[in-house]
């Protein structure tokens, strides 16, 4: 992953908005999963919208996402009576190798239950360049968190903004990890 940066902007107690900008370059097809994107949806988040890049070897973009190659499928399993889950679903797939996709979407959420989590290095065999995670909420609604698994000096930044109180996370430079046997997934 070359960059992922993730902001949550707290806009009242009743609405956020979340936006995720994620660049990864593919160097092979074992790392082609990494060319599509899933953006979840029901009727207390709204996707904005959901972009898309992809650049060759030489940096150049050369293919935008269109909204007629973004898919939307229904989550319900066929059988629950409450689930109005969606996704909408990107694919930029290419069949020469390396070449870097980037995605950028945005989510409005009335749901507050459930802040979104920050996973720098969702899995196995993803070496990360740099991922930042960034939250902007209103002093009256301080942020709540806890820290799990990040490695050394990544605490937490916290600064004021007039209003605001910005938290920052950030990682660089993330070696990937190999794959353990029987071990738990590695965003657990």
């Amino acid at each position: 992953m070359r960059n992922e940066e993730q902001t949550l902007v707290v806009k009242s107690a009743n609405r956020t908005v979340e936006t995720v900008r994620r660049a990864v370059t593919i160097l092979d097809e074992a790392g082609a999963e990494w060319a599509t994107m899933q953006v979840y949806y029901d009727q207390l988040n709204t996707v904005s919208y959901l972009r898309g890049t992809v650049y060759n070897a030489a940096g150049q973009a050369y293919l935008q996402l269109k909204s007629g190659n973004v898919r939307d499928y229904s989550l319900s399993d066929g059988f629950s009576l409450a689930n109005d889950g969606r996704a909408r679903v990107a694919d930029m797939r290419q069949p020469v190798y390396p070449y870097t996709v980037e995605y950028e979407y945005e989510v409005t959420s009335s749901n507050l239950l459930f802040y979104p989590s920050w996973h720098p290095q969702p899995q196995e065999q993803l070496a990360v360049e740099k991922s930042s995670f960034r939250v902007v909420t209103p002093t009256a609604l301080p942020l709540r968190f806890q820290e799990q698994h990040l490695p050394t000096g990544s605490t937490a930044q916290h600064t004021l903004q007039g209003t605001n109180d910005v938290y920052q996370w950030q990682v660089q430079d993330l070696a990937a990890v190999e794959e353990e046997q029987d071990a738990p997934p590695s965003g657990s």
